[in-house]
């Protein structure tokens, strides 16, 4: 009688588990899943993770980085982390396509256009600059942060403006520190002035509402300029919160406007997939997803990737966007915004 014996199949538990992927594929993917989907949450949820989930040059390293893993993962066969990265990837990739507009220039602007610029202008000389912009530009409107003329009225910054027609008015930044002033210039005529006040991480910050007729059309205008990214002795971390809870106040006086045109400027320090914008994103069309061109970066730090950053916004209600784009003159670290609005 001879033994029989039977061979076994090898065991496929192997290939199955490499379905599901290891350990380090699901640690390499928690981060761009986090990151990805934190984005979509309510704010303040997870706002600690806001400077990086809610930064533009950011989420398109994580589209890289995400394109990184899914090539590794299909080419490992590991179907399930592969199946998650892409669906990270075609969020983020969908994110990018909108917040990079691309739209053909009006060659003919209508007569009855409305020119606004918001700068943040750093030094002095800028607003001369910007004076000389405003003479061979129609720029109806300018909204300026970070003014720190003294004796304004008296200075020949100011009289080189009002020779060039612009009435004007002012508020200080901050109620804790009389140096830098929100500047409102008008071409024609400002009725009425407002300032909204909100705790900031160290001080009141201050946004300025007026109401303004240009073009015999009356609208409001309304300069911010949201809480610094940074502070000495602050971490990036510390300034997300405040900087949405001025968001927040605005959103409040949007509302109270209600169907009335407005229009929005200044210095937001965050770019536009920041969450922290939300409130006034949410209640106004931002100019530059309607007219402008490419990412729009107003941060000039002159490093590289400084350039990829927007975070100087016009938001409006009431108008139609003609033209949008980043104007680049002067010696602060933004570039001027200049848009061009048609009253609806």
């Amino acid at each position: 009688m001879t033994d029989q014996f039977t061979t076994k199949e090898p065991a496929k538990t192997g290939r199955h588990l490499s379905r599901f992927g290891s350990v380090w594929d699901w640690i390499a993917l928690a981060p761009l899943v986090l990151l990805t989907l934190v984005h979509y949450q309510p704010p303040p949820l997870l706002f600690i993770l806001e400077p990086l989930a809610g930064n533009q040059v950011v989420r398109i390293l994580l589209l890289c980085f995400g394109l990184l893993l899914l090539l590794v993962f299909l080419s490992r066969k590991h179907r399930l982390p592969a199946l998650v990265t892409g669906l990270a990837t075609l969020i983020l990739l969908l994110e990018l396509v909108y917040l990079f507009p691309v739209h053909r220039k009006i060659e003919q602007l209508s007569t009855e256009s409305i020119g606004v610029m918001t700068f943040n202008t750093g030094w002095n000389w800028n607003i001369k600059l910007l004076g000389d912009h405003a003479a061979i530009s129609p720029i109806d409107i300018i909204c300026s942060q970070e003014v720190g003329v003294q004796n304004l009225e008296n200075s020949w910054i100011h009289k080189h403006l009002f020779n060039a027609g612009y009435d004007h008015a002012w508020c200080w930044e901050s109620s804790h520190d009389e140096f830098y002033r929100l500047w409102i210039l008008v071409q024609g005529e400002i009725l009425e002035t407002r300032v909204i006040h909100t705790q900031g991480q160290h001080d009141v910050r201050n946004s300025f509402l007026a109401k303004v007729v240009v073009h015999a059309d009356t609208f409001h205008v309304l300069n911010l300029h949201l809480e610094p990214v940074l502070h000495p002795g602050d971490n990036l971390f510390q300034r997300t919160g405040p900087r949405w809870q001025q968001a927040k106040n605005v959103a409040a006086v949007l509302d109270s406007l209600g169907d009335q045109p407005v229009i929005v400027c200044g210095d937001m320090n965050a770019t536009p997939t920041h969450r922290t914008l939300r409130p006034i994103r949410s209640r106004l069309q931002d100019t530059w997803l309607e007219a402008g061109t490419g990412l729009g970066a107003t941060w000039n730090r002159r490093r590289p990737v400084s350039r990829l950053f927007r975070i100087d916004h016009i938001y409006q209600q009431g108008f139609t966007t003609e033209y949008a784009s980043p104007v680049e003159f002067g010696f602060s670290d933004h570039y001027p915004h200049y848009v061009v609005l048609k009253p609806e």
